[in-house]
C-alpha cells in the first residue's frame, strides 16, 4: 500500500538495454518490455489504478540473496493468497512450497528454465488450485 503511492524515479543507465524505475527510493523496477522511461511509467499507473487489493495473489521465490527472515516476513503478510518456492521443507505450512533438488544450492533457481532433466518438481505445484481458492 505504502509504495503503491509512490512515484517512480528514473535510474535507467546512459546506456540502458531497458528503462529502469526506483519506487519510493527503495525498489527497483525493470520495465523489460518497454523502450522508454515515459512509456513504462503510463502503463504502470494505469495498472495500478486496476489493482483489486483484495483478490492478489502473491508469488514469491527464495533466490537472490533471500534470507529465512524475508521468508518468514512474508509468512507474516495478510494475503489471503500467496506462496513461497523455496529450497527447504516448512512442513505442512501451504505458504511455502517446497521445490525439491535446490537443497545445496540453497536458493531457488530459474523456475521457468528448470535445471534438472527430469520433470522439475516445482511444476507439481497445483497452480488451478492456488488460482482458484476462494
Amino acid at each position: 500500500e505504502f509504495y503503491l503511492g509512490k512515484t517512480v524515479e528514473n535510474i535507467t543507465p546512459v546506456n540502458g538495454k531497458y528503462p529502469i524505475g526506483l519506487l519510493g527510493g527503495r525498489i527497483e523496477l525493470h520495465f523489460l518490455h518497454y523502450t522508454t522511461f515515459e512509456d513504462a511509467v503510463n502503463c504502470w499507473n494505469r495498472r495500478l489504478k486496476r489493482i483489486n487489493k483484495d483478490n492478489l495473489y502473491v508469488i514469491m521465490t527464495e533466490r537472490d540473496g533471500c534470507t529465512m527472515d524475508h521468508l518468514k516476513r512474508f509468512g507474516n503478510l495478510s494475503f489471503k493468497h500467496k506462496v513461497a518456492f523455496c529450497s527447504c521443507s516448512f512442513g505442512k505450512d501451504k505458504t511455502f512450497y517446497y521445490v525439491k533438488g535446490f537443497e545445496s544450492l540453497g536458493e531457488v533457481d530459474m523456475l521457468s528454465y528448470g535445471k534438472f532433466t527430469l520433470v522439475p518438481e516445482w511444476m507439481k505445484f497445483n497452480w488451478a488450485t492456488f488460482f482458484n481458492e476462494k
